[in-house]
């Protein structure tokens, strides 16, 4: 049964792993995410196959994601966004559009919680304006 609360908590760690894992190496390195998972988390299996296929699914659906990112981000070059915010819009549109277990409207506040979280209310709204768009453009 899909668990927001859990899924959120998932979302979290993943964020946190990718914040980690630019000080070591690329972003998306998958030995250096297993590496912090081990020493610095508690992770379930369940939460392990979310983040893992968070992972996989958003390094497979790169050239997509970022295109997207990079289409309706007016006036943003992709290099420009932070990393954080980049990080989210990722997340929900790889959920968005890759996920059918996860509802839309849940992936995009997902990923605006946590770039509320991790930057504020100026990043939440951008990233809910590009999720916005995406969603409305899936229908």
């Amino acid at each position: 049964k899909h668990r927001v609360k859990d899924e959120l908590e998932d979302a979290m760690k993943y964020m946190e792993m990718s914040h980690k894992a630019r000080d070591y190496g690329e972003p998306h390195d998958v030995q250096i995410f297993r590496d912090i998972a081990k020493e610095e988390y508690e992770i379930d299996d369940k939460s392990k196959e979310y983040i893992g296929n968070i992972l996989y699914g958003v390094e497979e659906n790169a050239e997509n994601i970022n295109g997207i990112i990079s289409e309706k981000s007016e006036g943003w070059k992709i290099n420009r966004i932070s990393k954080i915010s980049l990080a989210c819009l990722k997340l929900g549109i790889f959920e968005i559009l890759y996920c059918e277990d996860i509802p839309d409207q849940v992936a995009a506040n997902e990923a605006v919680s946590l770039a509320k979280l991790y930057e504020g209310e100026e990043a939440a709204k951008f990233v809910n304006g590009i999720l916005s768009v995406v969603i409305k453009e899936k229908a």
